[in-house]
């Protein structure tokens, strides 16, 4: 019993370690070869072909020593060694990465490369893993009779192990020790397996007569009788077990795709989910093994498992499209109320035990079905061996050859699915009919494998096949055609969708009729106020860069609008690295007529990962812009490493500057912490700047890399004046240098002293110990709380430039910027009121206070206004503000901003029309027309404004002032569909309904979800 105890701790010991070296293997070799789809594909492609390979290798060894545990002791320790040892080797696969022109990934071969640079470094290693469990399986089998039980037991223990591995390195060894360390902690436990098979080998030994299978039933209960049924299906169970793993593995990508619409998708997510597919077959495997060997037909049960994995697998898909957005992994959804139930809201473990119960809804019972496979294949197969079947001659087949061939078998042909599945099913069919398409042809191949190998006549198995063939096509034509695993909400319209390998993405209309950007359901991008701040995260880089920029890298392409903005400057080459091909396809949606950044001879789109793209370029740049990277988000910290921004640095031409914008609402101040450590580490001149100050969503970006004055008035007024961009300059508030100088937060001593001093505690994120991504995804359920606490903390740090950061400036200039500046304080301190409001309305905490907030921040950013009253920003701010409550339909809330505003400034043409349309859109004509005349007296050309001034005289029953307001606006905007509209409501009321059917079409053709306007045109085109 002692040896036979210790062997099973042994395998336990070894499973952990290999999926604590496979989590790290994969982050160390992707942040050579990417985080791309590919990547990660060919990495774990690799991975599976060692261990199926080194299956095989034990399959055919353990015929031939009488010393397989001081074999599988040797092994384990190699594989300590090596594993210890990866970090260097894989120091020296990108060494061959970069080696020649351009680096090895140029051209069509590069997946062939990737996979091959893999298989160099993971071979040995692997092949070596995926031996132990046959020789130990060959030990502790003491007869034919005990082969399923045995080898059952074994996968089970060694799953386990892996499951303990797997928690161990996501939930704490990497955060902790880092990767290097992780590695020989691995090791040791590789060492201490091999410790215990030595201890355990001298009993052994005893008995080496039991390891082959021609040894007599030791209980005599006629087990033997029933072995002729294996006979049939012994020749199948290799081609059974192998297509079972590629259809499991398929699974395994399209479901941690489905359930990934509702995760966090952190480090921890896609841990829970490897964890739970362990345990789910490690549950599977010892349930069956219990009773394996007692069974008449085992080759009926592998074939009903086949069976029923692919009904299960159409199932899951029912199941989403049932639930969909009601299923939502945090603590608003239903399974989030039920966690909530018992851990406390808002809390990371509440988001670990959300998630966790969720990926279990769509994981734990197909991974148990698939566990169960295991031991019915080895005793099949096993089996079938000793009846000659296989082997040539009868008897001395091993338990060790039957564990190993059923092994590679299920990982060799296993590896081709994820690829298949990746790089063709999903691009060609989606997510869900791909998910269809295998779950049927996985049914009807275990309707086969019943009707040729199982026990049953003839008719019985028509039967049967009838039985499951006829529902199953009943069932599939009830299945929409076009399935999609991603729908928009109530508020939103769909309007375009793209499923690729590495991502849903989709394109809806917001609230406000918008375009926004979302990806796996997840987060979204775009909007009203949405381009204003991406245009800005462009043009802010460029003005505080060198004047002239050859080359320009941005990183993260999203809607475009910032590579879009970036495209307008004189800039001779613009490269824009994108990791998810969907985003580029989409990026036309977000794109104003003829200025689509891909349509430009100076853009260059490059489709991967940044990391990669840096780390091969021989180009040196200008300028680097960094987009906003959510650094909980499973590999984004590694955009925020060390090794990162060194080697961005390394390619800077001499002058060059790097801009990271950073999303405070994201980042705990603790992680903001790490991140501006890291930076200053490698940039140690590095300052920080705000982007536009959104108050839900505030974003700040660090700027390092250039040593002369970073500031130069006279050179930023030679950029501001530039006709070619001139225009989008002021669009998004940059009239003059004070505006971008208002920008600053601090410089590089007080963030030394802020970060490294007082607030220093030495914590930065590198490649070995990435501490941002796990600190991030642990602190996300409290992400309401960021952008105040940052916002807050920026307000502290704030100081003006001093001379080492700005050249000297002119009395006038000096007073119009100190004014401007003190006005973006009061536009921030307004932020923090609206945010300390929003939070008390969420909490439904003391909503009187919510209420003294937001009036706290109106009168914030009218104080803005009142210290410098032509400051873009501050009137930014409270026009987005009134639109925003005019999209959501709180038209008095839009009316009280713009009155207290208009109240305090001189009148502004654009505040005036919007209050004229605010008041006519409550019903109040009378109150509209006196700031509809006031705004058309300021600006004749607010065409807008005039429009609504037509109406406004038709709702007061004053037609000919309508008819001349409404035409002199038409001579402007023509096709203006509510100008059109309003026409046709005049010319009903006037009685020319053939100019009235004309101008409602044309209402129609610009706006075809003008329901009123086709009413109105169906009710005059009715009557005789």
């Amino acid at each position: 019993m002692v040896p036979r105890f210790s062997l099973l701790l042994a395998t336990f010991l070894s499973g952990a370690a290999a999926l604590i070296f496979e989590v790290v293997w994969v982050r160390l070799l992707t942040q050579v070869l990417g985080h791309t789809t590919a990547a990660v594909t060919a990495v774990l492609a690799a991975f599976f072909l060692g261990l199926g390979l080194g299956s095989f290798l034990a399959s055919r060894i353990v015929e031939r020593t009488r010393h397989p545990l001081r074999i599988y002791a040797g092994l384990e320790v190699l594989i300590a060694v090596l594993g210890v040892s990866m970090p260097a080797l894989v120091g020296l696969t990108e060494g061959v990465f970069l080696s020649g022109e351009g680096g090895v990934s140029e051209g069509s071969l590069f997946p062939v490369i990737r996979f091959l640079l893999a298989v160099s470094v993971l071979l040995l290693p692997t092949l070596m893993m995926g031996a132990t469990v046959p020789l130990l399986t060959h030990v502790l089998t003491r007869n034919r009779f005990e082969l399923g039980d045995t080898s059952g037991l074994l996968y089970a223990v060694n799953t386990v192990g892996a499951v303990i591995g797997t928690l161990l390195a996501g939930f704490f060894l990497i955060e902790t020790f880092g990767l290097l360390s992780s590695c020989q902690i691995a090791g040791i436990l590789n060492v201490t397996s091999a410790l215990l098979v030595l201890a355990a080998s001298p009993f052994v030994l005893r008995r080496s007569e039991s390891l082959y299978f021609d040894a007599p039933d030791p209980e005599g209960d006629g087990i033997e009788d029933v072995e002729h049924v294996h006979e049939r299906a012994g020749k199948w169970v290799l081609i059974a077990i192998g297509l079972s793993g590629l259809f499991a593995l398929s699974y395994e990508v399209l479901w941690t795709r489905l359930v990934g619409m509702f995760l966090v998708n952190s480090s921890y997510s896609f841990t829970l989910i490897l964890a739970t597919v362990l345990l789910g077959s490690a549950v599977g495997a010892l349930f069956m093994s219990r009773f394996v060997d007692g069974l008449r037909r085992p080759a009926f049960l592998l074939g009903v498992s086949q069976v029923l994995l692919g009904t299960l697998a159409v199932t899951t898909l029912f199941l989403l499209q049932a639930l969909n957005e009601r299923m939502s992994m945090n603590l608003d959804g239903p399974i989030g109320k039920l966690v909530g139930s018992f851990v406390e809201e808002g809390s990371y473990g509440g988001t670990v035990a959300s998630e966790a119960l969720g990926i279990c809804a769509f994981f734990l019972t197909p991974t148990l079905i698939m566990g169960m496979t295991f031991p019915l294949a080895v005793r099949l197969y096993g089996g079938a061996a000793y009846r000659g079947r296989l082997g040539g001659e009868t008897g001395g087949h091993t338990a060790g050859r039957s564990v190993g061939s059923v092994l590679y078998a299920n990982t060799l042909i296993g590896l081709f699915g994820p690829p298949l599945t990746t790089f063709l099913l999903i691009p060609w069919l989606g997510v869900a009919n791909s998910l269809v398409l295998l779950g049927v042809l996985q049914a009807l191949f275990g309707v086969v494998l019943i009707l040729l190998t199982a026990e049953v006549t003839a008719p019985m198995r028509w039967v049967f096949a009838t039985l499951v063939v006829a529902p199953g096509v009943f069932f599939l034509t009830l299945l929409p055609r076009d399935i999609q695993v991603w729908k928009s909400p109530n508020d939103t319209k769909l309007i375009a969708y793209r499923e690729g390998s590495a991502a849903t993405v989709a394109v809806v209309l917001d609230s406000g009729g918008l375009p926004r950007l979302k990806m796996n359901n997840t987060y979204s991008l775009g909007g009203g106020e949405g381009r204003l701040i991406e245009a800005r995260q462009g043009h802010l880089p460029v003005l505080l860069a060198k004047s002239h920029l050859r080359n320009v890298l941005v990183i993260g392409m999203g809607t475009g609008n910032t590579a879009r903005a970036l495209s307008r400057h004189s800039i001779e080459e613009l490269s824009v690295v994108e990791i998810v091909p969907g985003v580029i396809d989409l990026t036309s949606y977000f794109a104003p007529p003829g200025e689509e950044p891909l349509e430009q001879e100076k853009v260059k789109i490059i489709g991967g990962d940044g990391r990669e793209v840096v780390l091969r370029s021989k180009k040196s740049y200008d300028l680097v812009v960094g987009d906003l990277f959510f650094p909980w988000r499973a590999g984004m910290s590694e955009l925020y490493s060390q090794e990162h921004f060194e080697r961005i640095k390394e390619k800077l031409a001499l002058g060059g500057v790097y801009c990271q914008w950073l999303p405070l609402y994201q980042l705990s101040p603790d992680c903001l912490g790490i991140v501006v450590r890291t930076f200053l580490s490698v940039f140690p001149e590095a300052t920080l700047w705000m982007g536009y100050p959104k108050a839900n969503d505030p974003i700040a970006c660090l700027v390092g890399g250039a040593t002369e004055t970073l500031v130069d008035p006279q050179a930023l007024e030679v950029k501001l004046r530039d006709e070619l961009v001139r225009s989008h300059l002021q669009a998004v508030g940059f009239r003059e240098p004070v505006d971008v100088m208002s920008l600053f937060v601090t410089g590089p001593t007080k963030l030394k002293e802020t970060y490294l001093d007082r607030l220093g505690q030495g914590e930065i994120t590198t490649d070995d110990r990435p501490i941002l991504e796990f600190r991030a995804a642990r602190e996300h359920s409290r992400q309401r709380e960021f952008g105040l606490a940052n916002l807050r903390f920026l307000l502290e740090l704030r100081s003006p430039p001093g001379p080492e950061l700005v050249s000297p400036l002119g009395g006038e200039l000096a007073e119009r910027r100190d004014r401007v500046y003190r006005a973006m304080g009061k536009i921030l301190e307004g932020h923090a009121h609206e945010m300390e409001g929003a939070l008390d309305l969420r909490t439904n905490v003391a909503p009187a206070y919510a209420v003294m907030y937001m009036q706290r921040s109106i009168d914030a950013y009218c104080e803005a206004l009142e210290i410098a009253p032509s400051h873009d920003f501050a009137l930014i701010v409270l026009r987005a503000k009134a639109d925003t409550a005019m999209n959501e339909g709180h038209l008095p809330e839009a009316i009280s901003i713009l009155e207290e505003v208009l109240g305090r400034i001189e009148p502004k043409a654009d505040l005036l029309g919007r209050l004229g349309v605010a008041w006519y859109l409550e019903g109040d004509p009378g109150e509209a027309l006196g700031p509809l005349n006031q705004c058309l007296a300021l600006d004749a050309r607010a065409t807008l404004a005039r429009i609504y001034l037509g109406k406004t005289y038709l709702a007061l029953d004053r037609p000919d002032e309508a008819e001349q307001a409404l035409m002199t606006a038409k001579n402007e905007m023509p096709a203006h569909p509510v100008l059109n509209a309003a026409l046709g409501e005049l010319y009903v009321s006037l009685g020319r309904i053939e100019e009235a059917k004309n101008a409602l079409s044309l209402a129609l053709q610009g706006n075809p979800r003008d329901s009123e306007s086709r009413d109105l045109l169906q009710k005059i085109t009715e009557k005789p």
